[in-house]
């Protein structure tokens, strides 16, 4: 098991670049994801999903059967964990909160394979919680990988390029076939709120405005809460977002591409095809901007 740290430093601008607002919608969410180079982009609140190409809105999808904790693409499917879209629609899924009862679910998110990896809490004063797979169209619950009763809550849990992590106030991260422990990022005294997994990297972001790339750089990115993490489907930069209503653009490296304050605080933030980004705003404030990315003169 490898563990790592890495200093804190403030990113510098290596990019004639900007970033624009180039619309603002009337649309409210919790969680947004944009299919890989297109414009066809998800909005999930509570057990509702919207769905839009560019800026203009093409369907809404019925109610899920439970609330919709994560949103991404996987190619052209919408994966709305815990549940999974199909032709205007959901499959057919036993709800995971009858399997997790009296249990409740904090985080979630398709693992593959048919696989949820699902954080979840006792319920009342009770303080214990668990990471955990659950199984097939069933949800039959499998392997735990995380099991503490410490007041410290795990937030965000991510699965992607063959692993799959968790983060409280230290991050793990798993061999998504074999199971075993194959990271911790330590401990940093502040609560991780998202994290994502590709090939080679683990980004998190956390309560204090930091995001890291783990044995890379550490980030002092935002003022406040960095709850919003996307990388481009190119793999070489990513975007992230804050409560501080900042969105910013870097390198994989941490040097500073371009920024841009929205004015409201940003809850998630996702690359749309065509050079732009999308940013959700933190309810109770309503709306999503679209944002330009463009080379300056």
């Amino acid at each position: 098991m490898l563990t790592a740290t890495g200093a804190v430093r403030q990113g510098t601008r290596c990019d004639d670049h900007s970033v624009q607002i180039e619309a603002e919608l009337d649309a409210f969410g919790e969680r947004i994801a944009a299919a890989p180079n297109s414009e066809r982009w998800a909005l999930a609140y509570g057990d509702r999903v919207s769905l839009w190409a560019g800026t203009t809105p093409a369907a809404e999808l019925p109610p899920a059967a439970e609330q919709v904790l994560d949103l991404r693409y996987e190619g052209d499917t919408l994966l709305a964990a815990p549940m999974r879209a199909s032709r205007g629609g959901w499959e057919s899924l036993e709800p995971l909160f009858r399997t997790l009862h009296p249990w409740r679910a904090v985080a979630a998110t398709w693992a593959g394979d048919d696989r949820l990896l699902v954080a979840a809490s006792a319920s009342g004063a009770d303080h214990r919680q668990q990471v955990r797979l659950y199984e097939g169209s069933d949800r039959t619950p499998g392997a735990v990988l995380w099991a503490d009763e410490s007041w410290e809550r795990v937030e965000a849990v991510a699965a992607g390029a063959g692993r799959l992590a968790a983060g409280a106030l230290e991050v793990r991260v798993w061999d998504a076939g074999t199971l075993e422990q194959v990271l911790t990022i330590p401990d940093r005294d502040k609560q991780v709120r998202r994290i994502v997994l590709a090939d080679g990297l683990v980004i998190t972001g956390y309560a204090d405005g930091q995001v890291a790339v783990h044995g890379r750089v550490v980030l002092q990115a935002h003022e406040d809460e960095a709850c919003a993490i996307a990388l481009d489907p190119g793999g070489a930069r990513f975007a992230t977002g804050g409560w501080d209503g900042r969105v910013a653009l870097w390198t994989i490296e941490g040097e500073l591409i371009a920024e841009a304050d929205t004015g409201t605080e940003v809850a998630d933030v996702a690359f749309l095809g065509s050079g732009r980004l999308l940013a959700l705003h933190k309810l109770p404030e309503t709306g999503v901007t679209v944002l330009a990315i463009s080379a300056q003169s």
